[in-house]
């Protein structure tokens, strides 16, 4: 779902996002100082370094850039050995390159009932209209939704029950676990591209001294 509709129909609820949605991903305004990595912290704790962090460019709305830990290259070099799957997901939520999101979709609703099939879920929930209704499809977008607009859903947390067309109280009751059951299996994925990458990596930079002797 694009960031428009999740907007449309928060507002269709009465939940203003308009001022999130028109700039959740605008890259022209005044950008903030950038927060310290966990490994600077406690460097910066351990040498009695003030944590402030100060700017490195001039200008009411100057970007600081900070050179990425990989390249693209080192990167491109280590996913040949990722898996369909991880990799499809590391290429949306890391990429931001949306061309994966059926296959996705379709990845992440095997999974579903899979753990429906384990966990003893229901097939079907009751809408908000009252009716009965399926709602693993919904679930698999949702996963991948507020993945990629997390500002929407940070400041309208009821979007999640809206996107499933669910009253909150049943989500908070029931779906919220089934959702987290679901979004762990995505975090699953992207944790397994991520290792796969650093291994290829820090195999490489230890090879390159004996390559060099």
């Amino acid at each position: 779902m694009k960031a428009d509709e999740l907007v449309a129909l928060a507002s269709a609820h009465g939940i203003n996002l308009t001022h999130i949605g028109g700039t959740a991903s605008d890259i022209h305004g005044i950008a903030a100082k950038r927060r310290l990595t966990h490994a600077e912290r406690r460097q910066r704790l351990e040498q009695h370094v003030s944590l402030e962090v100060l700017p490195t460019a001039q200008g009411s709305g100057s970007r600081v850039h900070r050179r990425p830990a990989w390249s693209v290259a080192e990167v491109g070099q280590a996913s040949c050995a990722i898996p369909r799957m991880p990799w499809l997901a590391t290429l949306f939520s890391v990429g931001g390159d949306a061309s994966g999101y059926p296959e996705l979709h379709r990845g992440l609703m095997v999974v579903a009932l899979k753990l429906a099939t384990e966990q003893n879920w229901p097939m079907m929930v009751t809408k908000r209209s009252g009716h009965r209704g399926y709602y693993v499809a919904e679930l698999a977008a949702l996963v991948l939704d507020a993945d990629r607009h997390r500002p929407l859903f940070t400041a309208a947390p009821a979007l999640y029950a809206l996107c499933i067309d669910v009253d909150e109280d049943i989500w908070d009751r029931s779906i919220r676990l089934w959702y987290t059951d679901l979004r762990m299996e995505y975090e699953s994925w992207l944790g397994t591209a991520r290792g796969i990458i650093r291994k290829w990596i820090m195999e490489e930079s230890d090879e390159a001294p004996n390559r060099a002797a």
